[in-house]
């Protein structure tokens, strides 16, 4: 019988790390799976799953530490393999020197670029068994480097779970905009702009996904700055309320999930939901100018974002990573030529 501890280090992590639970169970009901949240402790115990108790009551940086490192310690001579799921390998070392075991890495990549620099690859190098990826890039140069890793596929378009309503866009055209949390003011800013260029070239229905962690009284009055109007909505909790200017109207709403998987365009500042559109097949419209002008020029050359789409599905990949991996690690292989990249 296996046994594996998957540790998460953040939110999405955590959302991949459910993913694999529940994948390993399904694939494998005898095999034991303990969960490990590394910013949330008590989370996951909270909802019913199998995480271990690690932290003290009172918390503190000290307190924090202590407790993670009697936790792993104990599991020291346990027979299970250890699977971090994170951004950054940073968390290899101690995991390394706590547990005496080289971890299963799964590395979720966060931005367009990501640095590889000496010591990370280092920790790579010695600290893990082996190395998952969601993105092509990555595991190109990680192999050029003779490391092993493996191409694990859109594993965040796999945790995205779409409820079953549908947006009243008439049978217009959707148009998803995806601001991000940490420069909302600006990134709305340009992606109103955007929306008024395009509705004056074409008729469209336009949803604008409010980030986790956002108020809509703080998406209204930054909207306001821009000029635009807010009013109440008759659609219930599905759209909080909708922004006009000029003819144009924005729609307000908290269901990322739901206008990704209807949106027919998406316009994102958030990697994540770029990389997310990417694994459903979607349009993803550029930001490369800051012209908005120019950015919905971009609509009347299909060519331009055919090429574009491609190339990110093929730096991304599609759904499936999450059971090409847990196959992985049950049974050692899978038979997925876009799993190995063969030529790379």
């Amino acid at each position: 019988m296996s046994r594996y501890l998957i540790i998460a280090s953040g939110e999405m992590e955590k959302k991949v790390t459910l993913a694999l639970y529940r994948e390993l169970k399904r694939l494998s009901p005898r095999s034991t799976v303990s969960l490990l949240s590394l910013d949330m402790p008590g989370e996951l115990r909270k909802q019913g799953l199998p995480e271990i108790r690690w932290r003290e009551t009172h918390f503190s940086f000290l307190s924090f530490w202590l407790s993670l490192f009697k936790t792993l310690w104990r599991r020291r001579r346990w027979r299970e393999e250890c699977i971090l799921v994170s951004h950054s390998p940073l968390w290899l070392l101690p995991l390394f020197l706590l547990t005496g075991k080289k971890t299963i890495f799964v590395h979720l990549v966060r931005a367009w670029q990501t640095p590889l620099s000496l010591f990370p690859l280092l920790l790579l190098r010695y600290c893990a068994q082996v190395v998952f990826s969601n993105d092509s890039e990555v595991v190109k140069k990680l192999r050029r480097r003779n490391l092993p890793v493996y191409f694990a596929g859109n594993v965040l378009v796999d945790v995205l779970t779409p409820g079953d309503f549908t947006f009243s866009c008439g049978g217009k055209s959707i148009f998803s905009f995806f601001p991000r949390f940490l420069s909302l003011g600006e990134d709305l800013s340009f992606l109103l702009a955007v929306a008024e260029e395009i509705n004056a070239r074409y008729a469209g229905y336009f949803l604008l996904v409010i980030p986790k962690g956002i108020a809509v009284q703080t998406v209204q009055e930054e909207a306001e700055k821009n000029g635009w109007r807010w009013r109440r909505s008759l659609e219930g909790e599905i759209v909080e309320g909708y922004l006009c200017k000029n003819r144009v109207y924005m729609n307000v709403t908290p269901f990322y999930a739901e206008a990704l998987k209807q949106g027919d365009f998406i316009v994102s500042f958030d990697f994540v939901r770029i990389v997310q559109a990417a694994g459903l097949g979607k349009k993803v419209i550029p930001l490369i100018s800051s012209s908005p002008r120019e950015v919905a020029l971009l609509l009347a050359n299909p060519t331009y974002l055919f090429e574009y789409n491609l190339g990110l599905s093929h730096r991304f990949g599609e759904k499936g990573g999450i059971q090409r991996m847990v196959v992985f690690l049950l049974w050692g292989v899978v038979e997925d030529q876009r799993f190995s990249l063969k030529g790379v």
